[in-house]
Parts: structure tokens; C-alpha cells; sequence
């Protein structure tokens, strides 16, 4: 099974459903998982920006996609539009209805990653939120933050050069093992400016990367100083 970029992508939201699932899945985190957001006023409340978690877990997308009160579009990895798992239980629809597109991670396929990332810059020029993952994987394990991949720096450094700033925000997640007898904590970090005055765009996609490590890996840091024990264990008394 094939399946095809095109712009219609970012139109495919289906806003009656997003704001839904929005609304369930933040209520359902706060109740269950005590999820709180901290430093949530970084979040830009108009214009466009690239949200930027760390990923560990494929609930991610959803956890992280409620971090704002806005609608955000992720990139999402192709399988999800390619394997029958996907497509025949319905969540290739579901995902595509939530504003997520694919993105063809493989080396190999250089005009798709293209594709991919002139997608993003679109999003990015209409003004929208869109939502990448640094590290580009859930394979990931662990506090630490790995590789810093460029298509993030790439897009803001591009929409940059296009007149159009879209910082970067980081957000430090414990989404790693959900666990009701913890708090679920989202850390928002300082937003990043891409800096194109005086310098290459290649450095300036540098700097972008580096900023994005060191403040994502500041805001993972925090959530976890933050995730509490939310269900006191039973104490037996002396015998």
C-alpha cells in the first residue's frame, strides 16, 4: 500500500473531532494521571510555532497535543498511513482527521522527506502550530536527550529566511511510564528564535539544534524534579 504527500493534509482537520478528543483526552490525563502543565504561558497564544517534545511513548502525540489550547499538526511517521493495523482499525483516518500527516524517515527517500518538510513550512506560513519531534523516534528510553535532528532547525530557519518567525518550544514530558499513582508533568520551555542576522542559515540551524537539546533536555529535567507520588501507600499500624 502507497500513499501520497500533498497539501490538502493540513485541511484534512476536522475541527468538531480535534476539539473533542482534545477536551476528553486533557480531562482524562488531569483525573487520572494528575497531568499539569507548567509554564504554559510560553506557549504562544497566536501566530505560528513548532512544538517540540521529547518522545518516548506513543501516546506522545496525544499528551503533548493538549499541552496547547490550540490545534496542533504532527508530523507523524508513514507507517501509520502504510501497515493494515493502521488502516483497517481506523486510526490512519483518525489521525489524519487530528491534522497528522506522514513523514518517510528513511535516508533513502530524499524527495519524500522534501515533500515532508515543505508541508511543515506551509503550516508554519498559515499561521498554524505544528508539532515535531526532535529526536525523531520513540526508541529512545530514558531522561537523557539524544540527537537532535535538523528538520525542526531546517523549517525555522527556512520560514526565517521567508520573513516569517516560528520559535521553537520545548516540552519536557513524563509520559515515558504512565502511572496514576504519579503525577503526569508537561514543562514548557523558553521559546528558540531562529537567529539569521550576520550568519549562514547552516549555523544558524546549528544553533537551533543545540538551544532545542539543551532546552528540552532543561524541561524533561524539571518535569521529572516534578512528578509526584499522588496515592499515599498504605501504612499498617504496629502490631
Amino acid at each position: 500500500m502507497s500513499y501520497e504527500y500533498h497539501p490538502g493534509f493540513s485541511e484534512a482537520l476536522d475541527p468538531v473531532l480535534y476539539a473533542r478528543t482534545h477536551r476528553s483526552i486533557r480531562s482524562i490525563a488531569r483525573t487520572v494521571f494528575g497531568f499539569t502543565i507548567t509554564n504554559a504561558n510560553n506557549l504562544p497564544g497566536a501566530g505560528p510555532y513548532i512544538l517540540a517534545p521529547n518522545h518516548r511513548s506513543m501516546l506522545d502525540p496525544f499528551i503533548s497535543g493538549v499541552v496547547p489550547d490550540r490545534a496542533v499538526y504532527f508530523m507523524a511517521k508513514k507507517e501509520i498511513w502504510e501497515k493494515p493495523i493502521y488502516t483497517r482499525t481506523g486510526l490512519t483516518n483518525f489521525m489524519t482527521k487530528l491534522g497528522a500527516f506522514p513523514v518517510d524517515r528513511s535516508a533513502k527517500n530524499r524527495a519524500a522527506l522534501i515533500e515532508t518538510l515543505d508541508q511543515g513550512k506551509k503550516i508554519i506560513s498559515e499561521g498554524r502550530v505544528l508539532g515535531m519531534y526532535g529526536e525523531g523516534t520513540s526508541k529512545n528510553k530514558g531522561n537523557n536527550i539524544g540527537e537532535i535532528f535538523g528538520g525542526i532547525s531546517k523549517i525555522a530557519v527556512d520560514s526565517a529566511l521567508e520573513g516569517i518567525d516560528a520559535p521553537v518550544l520545548p516540552v519536557g514530558m513524563t509520559a515515558e511510564h504512565l502511572n496514576p499513582l504519579y503525577s503526569l508533568q508537561a514543562v514548557v520551555g523558553e521559546p528558540i528564535h531562529a537567529d539569521i542576522v550576520g550568519q549562514h542559515p547552516k549555523h544558524a540551524r546549528n544553533e537551533i539544534n543545540e538551544k532545542l537539546r539543551i532546552g528540552l533536555q532543561d524541561a524533561v529535567d524539571m518535569a521529572c524534579d516534578l512528578r509526584q507520588l499522588r496515592v499515599q501507600p498504605l501504612v499498617h499500624p504496629q502490631q
